[in-house]
């Protein structure tokens, strides 16, 4: 045997050796009893987020609010850190549509030919969700990632149950928690509490499946406290999706009105 067929057959014992260990620590529900640093923790989600920077979704969806709850098919394109496209579906196509580019947000009502635009601000985006979220963490949600709140590292680690809580503290005075799962350090939810900045916010993601070579959850469910919630279930997700920036504009067609949300009141909502 030649020295590179040796070295190919001690590479290949040692894969399949590895493997065969983490089967058997899946098989025998084996999980780290040592918590993970912070640093490897942002180690793991950084590589997630580098094959999540962009994406489309084909969901369902289902907003919980003051007036009760809506369900509707919607296609959602996504390009981080803070571009977003909501397109509500019907059988003929698109009904309603909300798009931003990170600073401004416009609302697309095709039945009543109106297009609503202004800041991409909490506010405005409850117009149409009905549930007040800044448009970089309505981004990072839908994109199954943890939305960057300047928190304050390093923070802190422990165990709960089958998870690791990571904890740091938040400008705003609150606490923000990732809860990481402790064999695979995917993300299973996270909450932010008592923020000057921010209602408070409970986040989980289940359903882990695979979607284009990574594990993605098809399932993610948002509140937000004292205005009500998202649920997103997810039926197909395409990664790297080249979209343009017209994606993320709205242009009002001929004999569409455009009106400026900054001059409405928040409370009065859409039609």
């Amino acid at each position: 045997m030649s020295r590179s067929s040796a070295a190919g057959v001690h590479a290949a014992t040692a894969a399949c050796a590895t493997a065969l260990a983490l089967a058997a620590c899946s098989f025998s529900g084996a999980v780290p009893s040592s918590p993970p640093s912070p640093a490897q923790i942002e180690d793991a989600l950084a590589s997630r987020a580098a094959g999540l920077s962009s994406l489309r979704a084909q969901v369902r969806a289902e907003l919980h609010g003051r007036d009760g709850t809506t369900r509707s098919a919607q296609m959602i394109l996504v390009e981080a850190p803070d571009r977003i496209r909501i397109d509500v579906m019907s059988p003929f196509g698109p009904t309603h549509t909300m798009a931003s580019n990170g600073s401004t947000l416009a609302l697309h009502y095709r039945a009543e030919a109106l297009v609503y635009r202004g800041a991409a601000s909490a506010g405005n985006i409850a117009r149409f969700t009905g549930v007040p979220l800044d448009i970089g963490v309505l981004a990072s949600l839908v994109s199954a990632l943890p939305p960057d709140l300047r928190a304050r590292r390093p923070g802190r680690v422990r165990a709960q149950r089958r998870s690791w809580a990571w904890t740091r503290d938040l400008p705003g005075g609150g606490q923000y928690t990732l809860v990481i799962d402790r064999s695979s350090l995917l993300l299973r939810g996270l909450s932010v509490k008592g923020d000057r900045r921010m209602a408070d916010l409970l986040v989980s993601f289940d359903d882990y499946r695979d979607a284009e070579g990574l594990r993605f959850p098809h399932r993610m469910e948002a509140t937000v406290k004292g205005h009500g919630g998202v649920k997103l279930v997810y039926e197909r997700v395409w990664r790297g999706v080249a979209s343009g920036d017209n994606a993320f504009e709205i242009r009002a067609g001929p004999g569409a009105r455009v009106l400026d949300m900054e001059e409405m009141d928040a409370a009065d909502g859409l039609p």
